[in-house]
Formats: structure tokens, C-alpha cells, sequence
């Protein structure tokens, strides 16, 4: 993961929780990013703000997938 250290630190406190929370078993066993987005928004505690959560699971999923081709 990318840090842009322009972001405030509870921004990228909260990306990288996101983060953590992605592995490859939870990215392969959904069928398109919105249901990983859905996982997540369930599995990750309330206060992570959704674009958040859409944009380090974006990246994620991108990034999975172009290492599967």
C-alpha cells in the first residue's frame, strides 16, 4: 500500500485497517468488487467512512486480480 502523507494520520489509520482486513481468500471468494466492499463494510467497525473502505478495496481487487492474469 501506497502512503500519501499529504492524508491526516486518522485517514491512514483507517486505511490500513482496511487493509489488514483484505486477504486473498476473502477477494477470490467474491465474484466483483461491490460484494468485497459489502464484506468489508460488514466485517470493519463503523467508524471507517465508506469511500475509504471503496478505495482501499478498489486498489485491492485491482491489484489481486492484474497479479492473476
Amino acid at each position: 500500500m501506497n502512503y500519501d502523507m499529504t492524508k491526516p494520520i486518522k485517514t491512514l489509520a483507517m486505511e490500513q485497517d482496511v487493509f489488514d482486513a483484505i486477504t486473498d481468500a476473502l477477494v477470490s471468494e467474491c465474484e466483483n468488487v461491490g460484494e468485497l466492499i459489502e464484506k468489508l463494510d460488514e466485517m470493519l467497525p463503523d467508524y471507517i467512512a465508506g469511500n475509504i473502505i471503496d478505495e482501499v478495496a478498489n486498489e485491492q481487487w485491482n491489484e489481486y486480480w492484474s497479479a492473476k492474469v
